[in-house]
């Protein structure tokens, strides 16, 4: 069962702009639409109580045991254990200037703010140690790529980006030593004009390589700010519904969805659970607005992509 926060419990993770590229490491948000200093810190004072954690966002503090409100994951018992060190992640892309169509090299390194010179351990989440979600700035565009360890200590990996616009990546890791982090760049591609792509009519159904995927409410209600929503994603090929438990494993989940809001770029990566068959997600909005959703998941080895619009009413 998921509490997915992005659209905040679908909640989540600014961006400085450097000419064509920038940084913003910021730890993931308590819940989208909530914005820095609002989250609580894994080392907060438990008082002598015990302490527990998410270990994918560890901000989500408890003092027993339970589920992540983000994710669904289990609390771990860390009374206080987890670093509140930060790190960043410096990315460069290679040519400096890209052109659409013609294969990039992104460079990212993970580093130590106090130690620039001593590499940066990642742990593994779902099988990779950093997970890179492209999208185009206006949210038209979406891929989800993994930079591979190199001997210089350096992340890399090739992407070919579609069109002249302006991109924005999120590198999604957790450093061995510290909490779960999502860094933001920008990167102009070409003549980096902005795409101005608006997505003004809610879509919950989408196709992807034949299979048609739906957002189901089980309340059947308007998504609106602070309403509980428990939501289905029903894969139906040729009409048929096909169970959850039959996909296949990708990335260690048998699915991946990011959530972003459109204009301030608030982000969740989360992997739904399964119930009665069918992936299941369980939300609470905090903000109004159009958020942007990408499912993955894979069937005969090839992953499928079905993108929705969002539509967030303001509170009853």
């Amino acid at each position: 069962m998921l509490a997915l926060a992005g659209a905040a419990i679908l909640s989540s993770c600014k961006s400085s702009t450097d000419k064509s590229q920038g940084s913003d490491s910021t730890k993931t948000e308590q819940t989208i639409g909530q914005h820095e200093g609002h989250g609580h810190d894994a080392q907060t004072a438990h008082a002598g109580a015990h302490t527990y954690s998410c270990p994918m966002h560890p901000e989500v503090v408890s003092d027993k045991p339970g589920e992540c409100s983000k994710c669904g994951m289990e609390l771990e018992h860390t009374d206080g254990a987890a670093s509140a060190k930060k790190f960043t992640m410096s990315f460069t892309v290679k040519p400096e200037n890209p052109k659409a169509g013609e294969a990039a090299e992104l460079v990212l390194k993970p580093t130590d703010p106090e130690d620039a010179k001593t590499d940066v351990a990642l742990d593994v989440e779902h099988e990779k140690k950093i997970h890179l979600i492209i999208t185009s700035k206006d949210l038209a565009y979406f891929d989800h790529i993994h930079p591979e360890y190199g001997a210089d200590g350096d992340y890399r990996v090739k992407h070919t980006f579609p069109k002249d616009d302006r991109y924005i990546l999120f590198a999604d890791y957790k450093p061995t030593e510290g909490m779960h982090t999502t860094d933001k760049h920008e990167v102009a591609v070409g003549s980096g004009k902005e795409g101005k792509t608006q997505f003004a009519t809610q879509r919950l159904s989408s196709m992807a390589d034949g299979y048609e995927v739906s957002l189901v409410d089980q309340s059947g209600k308007p998504f609106a700010v602070g309403a509980q929503a428990h939501i289905a994603a029903v894969v139906k090929q040729n009409g048929k519904e096909v169970s959850a438990e039959s996909l296949e494993n990708y990335l260690g989940a048998k699915a991946h969805m990011v959530v972003i809001r459109q204009g301030t770029l608030d982000y969740l990566h989360v992997h739904p659970g399964i119930e009665n068959g069918r992936l299941d997600l369980h939300t609470t909005f905090e903000q109004e607005g159009t958020y942007r959703g990408w499912l993955q998941f894979q069937t005969g080895g090839k992953i499928h992509t079905a993108d929705f619009v969002i539509i967030v009413k303001p509170a009853a």
